[in-house]
Formats: structure tokens, sequence, C-alpha cells
């Protein structure tokens, strides 16, 4: 439950967050909409990448930008994305160089 003072909540309604609210909802919507492009263009397993690749890139952010403390497995869990995008993308392009077999009659 939100606790605060009566006397804040002109501040909670003010126009400068009112004003940042909207920005923020247009830039969620256009993420969103970038969102199921990248699905349709690229597919549903590149896309499931993507989470994990934001989420390592997210957390050396903080580290690096805001001085957060490094998670202990930050390291490992860099090499098991970096591995995983790599073994995706060599199947990715053996399959893309490799010709279908053909059924002989």
């Amino acid at each position: 439950m939100l606790i605060f003072e009566m006397r804040q909540v002109p501040q909670l309604f003010g126009p400068e967050v009112i004003s940042l609210l909207l920005a923020e909802v247009m830039v969620f919507t256009v993420l969103y909409v970038f969102y199921f492009v990248l699905q349709k263009i690229a597919g549903p397993v590149y896309l499931s990448q993507i989470g994990m690749v934001a989420a390592l890139v997210g957390t050396l952010i903080a580290v690096s930008l805001l001085g957060e403390a490094v998670p202990p497995y930050l390291g490992l869990a860099g090499a098991l994305v970096v591995l995983g995008a790599v073994l995706f993308h060599r199947g990715a392009s053996r399959r893309e160089t490799t010709p279908l077999a053909t059924a002989e009659p």
C-alpha cells in the first residue's frame, strides 16, 4: 500500500509528471510495435535470444554506469549467452546453405 502525505498529491498529478508519463507511454508503444516487427522478421527463436542478451547488457550497464554490485556468476552467464547465440547462428547458417534432401522416386 502506498502511503504518502496529502500535500504530495498535487505533485503526483502535476504537469511535469503527466507529460513524463505520456512520453513514457509513447516510448513503450513504439518499442512494443518494434518487438512484434522483429518477431515477424527474425522468428520466435531469435526473438527469445534477444531477451537474454538484453538482460546481460542491462546488467553490464547497471554495473558500469550505476555502480551496482557485480553478480557472482556474471561471467558464466555472459559466456553461456554468447555460446547460445553462436550455436544458433551456426545452425541457422547451415540450414540456409545446405540443400534440402529430396526424395527420389
